[in-house]
C-alpha cells in the first residue's frame, strides 16, 4: 500500500498527497545537539511535530483509510520504519484508556547524538506519535506522549508513552 502512495516528480516528492522532503538525520540530529538541555526550545520542536502531523498526515490517513484504532497503530510502526526513525513496534495498546508503549530501537537522531548529549533526544517522534493519536482518537491538544526511556542514555530501546494529556505518568514505571 505505501509504495502505491509514494511519489516521485521533477523536484518533489509525495506521500500520501502530502509534499516531503528526504532530508539527512543529522539536520534534526545538530539541532536537537543546540536545543536538548533546554525545554522550552525542545518543546517548541515537540509541538510543531504534534500539530503538524495531527492537522495535516495524520488526519488526512484517517480520513482516507477509515483505519480502526487497531489497524492505525499496527500500522503506525510500518510508516515510522519507512520514513527512517528505526524499528518501531506496539508493546501494549489499551485503546479505551488512550493508552500505549511504543518501542523503538535504531533512531537516527540516537545515533547521531550518542555520547554527544545526555537525556531522550527524540522529540520529533515523540511529537508524531502524539499528532498521530490526537489525529485517530480525534481530538485536538488532548494527548500526550513521554520519552520513557532512551537508547542514547544506554537502554535497550527508546520507550515511549502515550496517554491522555491530564494524566500524569510515573516516568520510572510508565504506568498512569
Amino acid at each position: 500500500m505505501v509504495a502505491k502512495e509514494l511519489n516521485f516528480s521533477q523536484g518533489s516528492i509525495s506521500l500520501f498527497d502530502h509534499r516531503v522532503v528526504l532530508p539527512p538525520a543529522r539536520l534534526f540530529s545538530e539541532y536537537i545537539y543546540l536545543v536538548n538541555n533546554d525545554p522550552k526550545y525542545t518543546d517548541i520542536l515537540y509541538e510543531s511535530a504534534r500539530v503538524s502531523f495531527r492537522d495535516g498526515m495524520g488526519n488526512d490517513l484517517q480520513k482516507r483509510f477509515k483505519f480502526s484504532l487497531n489497524d492505525f497503530f499496527n500500522w503506525l510502526p510500518k510508516i515510522a520504519a519507512l520514513a527512517g526513525w528505526g524499528d518501531s513496534s506496539i508493546k501494549q495498546f489499551m485503546p479505551e484508556k488512550r493508552y500505549g508503549i511504543i518501542e523503538c530501537q535504531g533512531s537516527p537522531v540516537v545515533q547521531e547524538l550518542r555520547g554527544r548529549v545526555h537525556g531522550p533526544v527524540d522529540h520529533v517522534l515523540r511529537g508524531f506519535i502524539t499528532g498521530s493519536t490526537e489525529s485517530m482518537y480525534g481530538i485536538v491538544d488532548g494527548m500526550n506522549t513521554v520519552e520513557v526511556e532512551c537508547e542514547n542514555d544506554g537502554y535497550r530501546v527508546c520507550k515511549f508513552i502515550f496517554n491522555p494529556k491530564l494524566k500524569e505518568v510515573d516516568e520510572k514505571t510508565g504506568s498512569v
